[in-house]
This record gives C-alpha cells, structure tokens and sequence, in this order.
C-alpha cells in the first residue's frame, strides 16, 4: 500500500494550465499559475462518498448506499467551489443545479477521471469493476463513459497490486485496442477531446511510455489534449505503479494545492485505506507466505508486515531445505497431521510455484544391532502416521548409498521424504499472493498492537494498520508478539541454533537419499543430504540460544558437526565444503505447533513454534488457518485469482534449440553475471519485474544463486550491487546487504569522472 493517495491531483495540478509549448522534459511541475481542476474536487468527492458508504458489500443495498453518497457529494462539492480552476463541463454543472439527479448519457472522461480512489477500496478485480460502474453510473451511464471509468480503476488496482506493465497492457486492450501496442501511435494520435473513447486510451498510453511517476504526468499534460484529466489519469496509475515514494515533489506539492477544504478527506480516506484489511499477517517466513497465498485466493483484503527486507529471511532461509515424510512426529500431534498432509501437498504445489523439488526419500541409519531394533517403534510411528516405511538391511544400502558408513547394518527407508528449495519456496508463495492482491509490508516492525471494536490496530515502527482478524507467524519472535496481546502466555518459545556445513555440488549421487542418524532428544540428529541444486548439507547441531537472532557460528560447535556427519559418511570432501551458517528455530515448549485461536480472543490467530518439520507443514497449516479465517470472515473465491506464478526462464535448462532462439531474442540471458552458478543478466533482471519487491543483495542471492557458488559472490557481487541500485534509483552506498543494517559499501573511495 502507498503513503499518499496523490497521483490523481499530482497529474490533475501539473495539466491545469496545458503544456503551453513546453516539451514534457522542460514542462514546469506545480507552478504557482497551477492549481486543481474539477477532476481533483471530483476525486476527492468520490473519496468522501466511500468513506460514508463504508467497505464494498454485496447485494443492491450497497450501490444504493453507495450512489446516495456519490450523488449528495457531488452536488455539495460544486456548490461549495461552483467555479474551480477552468470550471467544470456543463453537462455535470446543469446536473448539480438541477433537482432530477438522474445519470445524463455522457460518453465523455468525467468519470474516468474521478474513479481512481475505488481501486483502493476493492478487494479483488471484480469489487473494482463494479464500484467503478456504481461512481461512473450515477452521470455516465452511457457503455463509452461506463468503459472509461472501468478501464481507469482496473489500470490502477493491477498497478497498485504490483502487476507488470505487460499485464495491465493485456487488460487495456481488451477496452482500448493499440494503447498498449500501439502505445506511441495512441499517445501521438493528437485528439484534443474530453471524450472517454479518445482521451482515456491516450492519458494510459503516456502511463505505458513512462519510465517513472514523474514522466508518466509529464508525458499525459505535455499533450494538446484535455491535459488536466488525461494528467490525473495517467498520474493516478503512475502513482500506484512507481509507488508514491519515487515522485518526493508531488508527495511536497500536492498538500498544499489541495488546502485545508480537501486535504482532511483525502487523509481521512487514505488512514480508512490503511485500517480496512480483513486479515494482517504478521511474519513472512514459509508459514505466512504459503499463508497469504492461501488467503489470496478470496476476497479478503490481506497486508503481510515482515520486519526483514524480504520474505522468508530468518529460519526459513537456514533449515535442511527437507520435506519430511511425517514418521518422526508423535501420533494425534498437530505436527504428525500437518506433516503428513503437508508432504502430500508438496509435489503439486512446487510445480504450481515453479519450486525444485525431488521426492528422493530419507534414511534413518542403525549402525550396530542395538540401533536396529530401535528402528521397529520407528517404523510403527510411521504407521500410525499414515507415512509409507520399510525397513532395508545392509545390502540394499551398500547398493543404493555406496558412501555410507560401512557401520550401517539397517535403516528405516521412507520414500514420501524429499529435498525442496526453501528461499523459492517462500518467495514463489509471496509472489502468487502479491500477484492475487495481497499487500506486503517489508522492513517494518512491530512494535505494539491495540484492540479495537472491529479489531486490532497494529503499530509498526513505520505506520499503523487495521484488520478484523490478526494472525500471528513471526516465527522466533511469536510469543513476544502474542504478549502484545495476551499478557501473560501459557506457552513459550526456546530458541534453538543450528549450524551447517555447505558443500560445492562435487559429485552428483554422492549422496542419494536424505540420510538421518537415530534422532535423540535433541531432535533428528546431525544429518547428510543433497540439496535441489546440486549442493550437499551437513547438519545443523542444536543448542539452545539466548538470542533468537544470533545466527553466528562458532569453531566447537561445527567441529562437532564436523565428527558427526563424518561417522554417518566418512568419505565427504570436507575440501568441498564452501560456507557455514547458522539458523533459529522456534522450540515450542508444549512440545507441539501452536495453531488456532488464542485463548483470550478467536480472531487473534496463533502460528507459533513451527520447528522441524516446519517447512513441509506450511501449506498444511496455511490451510487450518483458513479455514479458522472463515470462521469469522466472510470467504468468497476470486474469479481472477491464480494458483500458479509466471515461470522462470532459466536458460541452462532448455534444449539447446530453444536456448539459442531465447538468445537472440533476448541477449541479457546470455550474459553471465555469476559464473561459478552460471547466472545469467536476464535471470536477474527478471527478478525486477515481478511482483514481489527484490531490494538486496541476499534476496538477488537466494532467487537466483548469484553469490552461492565456491567465490560467494567475490566476483558477482559488485554486479548484482550495480543492478539493485539502478532498478531501484538509488546510490550504490544505499543497497544493503541483507538487513537494513547491513550496507555493501560504507562510502565511496574517490569521486568518478565528472563528480
């Protein structure tokens, strides 16, 4: 969601005295001959009639409601300022002043032009559309006006949830033919007309010309056209889709053009925007992104808040990367049933989210006969679970895992294990959610939470937002948010630390099955495994720590690791090994997940202590709090919502016919940036245009590999800083690391050529 609601005025303000001969790069912006036009006193009108209408509902009730308020509006608004800035058109004006307030036929852009504000009162595309048809309907009944309004509210509601240009381009022209395609020939068309069917196409012809806010509003009024509307227009998508903050003149402008009549009902609108979610999610790691995908495919307004620059940043980005079978698990648990369920759901949903995934099953390993007839209550635990097992002897593993230790005498075999990426996991989840409407806040903590009548108000170290129903996923840091609420906790958190070794992907089928000692107390012990990219992992050790954000690692401890991974198999390369880390998990102290309705209030929902097997249980859990979601809340499925996201090109993987057709159509693929994982220009730049917001050199890193290969990231790193500060229209000193916190560079060195 953006700060300011502006775009509209910004455009409206800067189009109210014409181009005047100026080029849109020379055009002055918010001169003091400017000011606001109908089209801004419109909006705003349309502002205030939401706001007492209130949240969209179903039924005639609502457009009745809704378009009582427009209509009294309207009116009021033109006999307060009967004469703004070039008037307003007489058709409307005659309207105002006239006691039949029926809708007059017009075909012309009034209604495109004051429509932009519905686009954040929706929650789905169908919402839009018909509030879009409510504000149009009480003037512009006729199909020209009604289309140009729809296309409007539709433009900016794809903007606003972060669609691509491609995508809102492909819904235009399903109103508008060639103002996408032919975007210059549109924009160059020359009509100097207020009718919708002319003027619409050519104010989304400049947003689709633009390469920011600012130019997409210096493009609309530079025209000798109806610059004032075709500016508010193109500004109201602009803003939605560059995001408020990257136009800091408009942000400083608009208020005072808008002035102490209309300021407050736009503050007033843009604070209602901000307190109307259904749902907030707290925590974005693997749990609340499958979560908000999960909620995404209703008509639910959903904000997700994660304290890290990007999802899925803290235990789900230093696990095993595991999908367990489900064995393990006490039976009746919520970990068994969600385990279980959750490993069923994973290969379907992988290939939905375009997320490697190999089901290559897990060893549990007896070294000596005493450790194998631990392995029947073993086995009889997965029965019960529901989890296919068997037991296989010494032969079969001497065939099928040649590196293991020689000791081994038997294992527990369960086939259903499998190996999953975690970083694509989270970041897929989130980007289907962002892309079916979900909002997502990222860098911004919370700091306390409120109850209200209607909910809760979350405070965050940036802003405040309401929701009916709050959901708690913040992973190590669950139980200090539900103290927020609930004071005093019957339950608590035991951080615990695991570390691991990394190794270079050496020898494939070195290892072949995820290979598990006997577990203890201490949880499913030291283990060996392949990883979906072709890495192995050796770990984690598992000690309590204090501080659930000390992910540091120390010698002792993967010296210990070291020993244990060594004994299960005795061959790994420890020459291969690249990189070491260290993640927290959340040990519940009931000694089971912590899902469901707290005790003191059922819409504040509990995600709490989802250790190993956390990441293959997400999708599951994300599926009970649904359905707890529903309990509350009103659900109706999406007509629009998706359960898949646009694939990934990934050029090494395509035969090499296709990969040479992809070349030439698109060079930047064959341009490697990261040479030890052959990662490609192309493969980051797509990362820019997604919906899910890529701000660091970490999240670059965990999408793509840039950075994991044996140099991590000694030669690619300057380039994937270059490309984070350029996408992101900030210095290169600015782009972090990972957290905040974490700059790559402190300063710079000597002044460049010109400086």
């Amino acid at each position: 969601m953006h700060k300011t609601i502006y775009g509209a005025f910004a455009g409206d303000i800067c189009g109210s005295r014409g181009p005047e001969g100026h080029s849109p790069a020379s055009l002055p912006l918010f001169a003091e001959t400017m000011g606001i036009t109908d089209d801004s006193i419109l909006t705003v009108a349309t502002m205030d009639a939401l706001l007492r209408a209130g949240p969209f509902e179903e039924g005639e009730g609502y457009k009745k409601k809704l378009q009582a308020a427009l209509v009294e509006s309207y009116v009021r608004y033109y006999e307060e300022n009967p004469e703004p800035l070039d008037g307003y058109g007489p058709m409307f004006a005659y309207w105002c002043r006239n006691d039949d307030h029926s809708p007059y036929g017009s075909k012309g852009n009034g209604a495109a032009m004051r429509v932009s504000p519905v686009a954040y009162w929706a929650r789905s595309v169908r919402e839009c559309l018909l509030l879009a048809s409510y504000v149009a309907g009480v003037t512009h009944d006729d199909p020209e006006g009604m289309k140009g309004a729809e296309a409007v509210a539709l433009a900016v509601y794809l903007a606003l949830h972060r669609r691509s240009k491609e995508e809102i381009g492909a819904a235009m022209e399903s109103y508008y033919p060639g103002c996408y395609l032919k975007a210059e020939e549109t924009y160059r068309s020359g009509h100097c007309s207020a009718l919708a069917s002319l003027s619409v196409p050519e104010a989304l012809a400049a947003f689709f010309l633009s390469s920011s806010y600012e130019e997409a509003i210096r493009l609309a009024v530079a025209r000798d056209g109806d610059s004032d509307t075709e500016g508010a227009i193109a500004g109201a998508i602009a803003e939605a889709y560059y995001g408020s903050s990257s136009f800091p003149l408009a942000a400083e402008k608009v208020p005072s053009f808008l002035g102490p009549m209309y300021l407050p009902v736009v503050e007033k609108f843009e604070e209602a925007v901000e307190h109307s979610y259904d749902v907030i999610v707290i925590g974005a790691g693997s749990t609340g992104c499958l979560l908000a995908r999960e909620l995404s495919f209703y008509e639910l307004k959903v904000l997700v808040i994660e304290k890290s620059l990007d999802v899925g940043d803290a235990t789900t980005a230093a696990n095993s990367a595991i999908a367990h079978s489900g064995y393990d698990p006490l039976p009746g648990t919520k970990k068994a049933f969600h385990n279980v369920r959750g490993n069923r759901m994973m290969a379907p949903l992988c290939e939905k989210l375009d997320v490697p995934y190999e089901k290559i099953g897990t060893l549990t390993v007896a070294r000596s006969q005493e450790e194998k007839e631990l392995l029947l209550p073993l086995l009889e635990r997965a029965k019960a679970n529901g989890v296919e097992a068997r037991i296989v002897d010494a032969a079969w593993l001497r065939e099928n895992e040649p590196n293991l230790t020689k000791e081994a005498v038997a294992a527990l075999l369960c086939p259903t294990g499998g190996i999953v990426n975690p970083f694509l996991l989270a970041a897929h989840a989130m980007e289907n959610a962002l892309d079916n409407g979900v909002f997502l806040r990222l860098g911004e903590e919370v700091t306390s939470i409120e109850r209200e009548e209607k909910g809760f108000l979350v405070h965050t170290n940036l802003g405040k937002y309401g929701s009916k129903v709050l959901i708690d996923a913040a992973g190590t840091k669950a139980d200090e948010v539900a103290k927020m609420l609930d004071g005093e906790l019957d339950w608590h958190l035991i951080p615990r630390k695991g570390e691991y070794f990394v190794f270079d992907h050496f020898a494939e089928g070195f290892v072949r099955h995820v290979l598990f000692p006997l577990p203890s107390q201490k949880g499913k012990g030291i283990l060996v495994a392949p990883t979906s990219s072709g890495n192995y992992l050796a770990g984690p050790s598992s000690e309590p720590e204090e501080d659930p954000e000390d992910a540091s690692t120390d010698a002792p401890t993967l010296e210990e690791v070291r020993k244990a991974a060594s004994s299960l198999v005795p061959s790994l390369p420890w020459k291969e090994a690249i990189r070491v880390y260290a993640g927290v998990r959340a040990t519940p102290s009931t000694h089971d997940f912590i899902i469901g309705p707290s005790r003191k209030d059922p819409r504040f929902l509990l995600a709490a202590g989802i250790e190993s097997p956390g990441l293959v249980s997400a999708p599951s859990i994300a599926l009970e709090l649904r359905d707890e979601v529903g309990k509350i809340l009103p659900v109706v499925r999406k007509e629009e919502a998706k359960e898949g996201i646009r694939p990934y090109v990934h050029p090494l993987s395509l035969p090499p016919e296709e990969r040479d057709r992809l070349l030439k159509e698109r060079p930047a693929y064959g341009k490697i940036v990261c040479s030890c994982e052959k990662v490609s220009l192309g493969e980051i730049e797509d990362l820019f245009g997604r919906s899910l917001p890529c701000l660091t050199v970490k999240a670059v890193k965990k999408r793509t590999r840039a950075g994991f290969g044996k140099c991590q990231g000694g030669f690619c790193q300057p380039q994937v800083l270059l490309l984070l500060a350029k996408h992101g229209g900030i210095d290169p000193t600015e782009v972090a690391y990972g957290s905040p916190k974490s700059p790559v560079l402190l300063m710079k060195a000597k002044k460049g050529e010109g400086e």
